[in-house]
């Protein structure tokens, strides 16, 4: 690859302050959820720093090198036929840290842009696997200046893409993250209640706080509870025996009512985490379920020594009775959450 090419932008290697991105450029950010654990953060680093993405999305790749390593050129083959465009870059900087892979590339001369562009894998506290890309660029070619909004439209499809491609390379063919956390969810938005603030539109929404009690030793006995099923047992659900501690990709089959009105209700644990202040997991629900959805079961230990379960969850009716049954199903799940946390507090205080 011709090495006199120079960058074609001042800013070099400001995708490093993603926070800061330089003015006089359309600014993009798009984080996709890839799955859950650490297999998965690996699978999809090596995606994203060996090109695999790059070439998913249809993209003619010729590196000097088969990994995105600084100072790496590669020319990016982007169209079809006698359209095709030559777009040279080269990488300005990588990372590959226990919880964090990725790397950025800048444009050079003749490409049809002029910025850079980031793409980074990285896993979160609650073991969830996120791509997140970023870039500032704008048009450095004529034709591209013709293009106007249009390849702002382009550029965020190609992002998108670039997330599904990944998906699917990390966490097998349903694009899930089935990897760990399995195939057969009965709802798209596969991990959304690991942001209780931005939960997904168009479900009934329910967080419910109860205090437990006081002490680390009350949090450690909580978190057993909760973590070992016996939060589930102690509100009346019947929990299949031998079902092992919630862990990422567990399955559990909850019961619920007697005889011919038992309802069974099939879910995957997404995530666990057990941390000095806080325990819990979450779990989403599979086919067959009454309802499609999540739901996390939390419990924090406050700096006042406080011990809190939140339970954060969204849902909407899975099946024909439970949409029959209307506003009932929302109270249910509200009486549902109630007696999880009497079942807790009575873990660690019979008396209560």
């Amino acid at each position: 690859m011709n090495r006199p090419a120079r960058f074609s932008y001042p800013e070099v290697g400001a995708t490093r302050h993603p926070e800061h991105l330089p003015a006089g450029y359309r600014h993009l950010r798009h984080r996709t959820l890839i799955g859950y654990g650490r297999e998965v953060l690996e699978a999809a680093g090596e995606t994203v720093t060996t090109w695999r993405m790059h070439r998913g999305m249809g993209t003619v790749v010729r590196a000097e090198a088969e990994r995105a390593d600084p100072g790496v050129r590669a020319s990016l083959g982007l169209g079809l036929g006698p359209l095709t465009v030559s777009a040279p870059a080269e990488v300005i900087w990588s990372v590959r840290e226990p919880d964090r892979i990725g790397f950025a590339y800048g444009t050079l001369t003749g490409h049809p842009a002029a910025g850079e562009e980031s793409f980074v894998v990285e896993m979160r506290a609650d073991r969830a696997v996120w791509l997140t890309v970023t870039s500032f660029s704008r048009p450095d070619r004529w034709w591209c200046r013709l293009g106007g909004p249009l390849l702002g439209i382009c550029q965020a499809l190609y992002v998108r893409g670039c997330g599904r491609v990944v998906r699917r390379a990390a966490g097998g063919p349903d694009g899930d993250g089935s990897r760990v956390a399995g195939s057969g969810f009965n709802h798209p938005e596969v991990g959304a209640v690991a942001r209780p603030d931005r939960l997904p539109a168009g479900y009934h929404h329910l967080r419910h706080r109860a205090l437990i009690g006081h002490g680390r030793s009350v949090l450690e006995a909580a978190g057993e509870t909760v973590l070992g099923w016996r939060m589930h047992r102690g509100a009346g659900i019947r929990v299949d025996p031998g079902t092992p501690p919630a862990e990422a990709g567990v399955r559990v089959v909850c019961r619920i009512g007697a005889g011919p009105l038992r309802v069974t209700a099939p879910a995957e644990v997404l995530w666990a985490v057990r941390e000095p202040d806080r325990i819990g997991f979450a779990y989403g629900t599979l086919t067959g379920h009454p309802e499609a959805g999540e739901e996390s079961f939390v419990l924090t230990l406050g700096p006042d020594g406080a011990v809190w379960l939140t339970i954060t969850a969204f849902s909407r009716p899975g099946r024909w009775y439970t949409r029959l049954a209307g506003p009932v199903v929302p109270l249910l799940q509200r009486v549902a959450a109630r007696r999880y946390a009497q079942a807790v507090r009575r873990s660690v205080d019979p008396t209560a």
